[in-house]
Formats: C-alpha cells, structure tokens, sequence
C-alpha cells in the first residue's frame, strides 16, 4: 500500500491507515476465523474497514475443509456455514438427511445437536455436494491435484469420524482459526 493514502471506496475519504495483523473474517459467517496477510484498510472517517479478500471461493473452501477435518462436533454455525456454502436450503439439507426440516433449524440455532451419523453426513454431504461442484465449474475434468486433495480429505475423514465418536458432547466454543493465505491458498 506504501506511503500513498488510499481512498476509501465507501465514503471517499483519503483519511485511511492500513491495518497491521489477522483480518477477522466475520463475512463468512464463523467469528472464530482471521485471516492472515490480506492487507486492509481502516477509514477513520466512516469508520469501515475495507479489505479485499482474495480467491474467495477458495479461501471459504479451505475454511470449509478445516471444518470437515476438525475431530470435534460440529457446533451450529459451522453446519449453517456448509449448508449455505453448497447453496442448499434448510429443506434440502433435512430431506437429504432424511430428517425434518425443523431439525435442521433446531441444529443450526444450538437447541439440538445432531447425532453422531448426522454430524458425519453433514460432512460428506458438503464433501460430495463441493466435488460435484469442482467437477461442474471444471467441465468434469478435475485436475490430479485437486482429486488427490479430495481423496486425502476422504481418507482423513475416517481418522475425524473415530475422533468424533470419542467426543462426549459439541463443544462451547471453537478454538480461533487462522489462515494465512498467502501460503495456505497456494497449497489449497
């Protein structure tokens, strides 16, 4: 950004100082996320931050697979966030399941937590669900990479679903997430 002021894209006030450290990346719906080495902007005049997140799509998948990979419960806005990621409607996601879509509701405010079958089909529901849209975005033809990535994905699962089976109940709260995404959307 250097030494020249940036203008704000709300207000268009040249009253901006960069921020230094993790971006909380509340847009995505998860407050436990920061990202780490995306550059923003604090605009003292509006008062708004102003951050360019870069391959989106990419990043929520990453945060996506974190998730998935987590040998823990899922706590409600995690399966709110892998619903909402495939574009999938609460009723779609509870006739999947094979469950109401009142379920789905009571899971994604916290006042039901799903059972283990349902915690672990939620994950390969987003799994399959964001495979089947690679393979579309693509025109079917996956890279190796990618593939290999799912299929090491698929193969952790297993390891997540014995360490989940383990757990005695979703915790209260999850441990801060950051990503650094200079480095980690290159790997992704």
């Amino acid at each position: 950004m250097g030494n020249r002021k940036m203008r704000c894209p709300i207000c268009n006030s040249t009253n901006t100082r960069p921020i230094k450290g993790p971006y909380h990346y509340i847009e995505c719906g998860l407050d436990y996320v920061y990202l780490k080495g995306v550059p923003y902007l604090h605009c003292k005049d509006c008062r708004d931050n102003i951050v360019a997140i870069p391959r989106e799509q990419e990043l929520l998948g990453l945060i996506a697979k974190h998730i998935t990979l987590s040998q823990r419960h899922l706590v409600p806005d995690e399966i709110r966030f892998l619903r909402a990621l495939v574009g999938w409607s609460q009723a779609k996601l509870a006739k999947e399941l094979a469950v109401t879509r009142l379920t789905v509701t009571r899971w994604e405010s916290g006042a039901q937590t799903p059972r283990i079958q349902a915690d672990v089909l939620l994950r390969l529901v987003w799994l399959q669900e964001y495979t089947s849209q690679i393979r579309a975005d693509t025109s079917g033809a996956m890279p190796k990479g990618v593939l290999a990535q799912f299929d090491a994905v698929r193969d952790r699962l297993r390891s997540t679903i014995a360490a989940i089976k383990k757990c005695p109940a979703p915790p209260k709260s999850v441990a801060r997430m950051t990503i650094d995404v200079k480095r980690d959307l290159v790997a992704a």
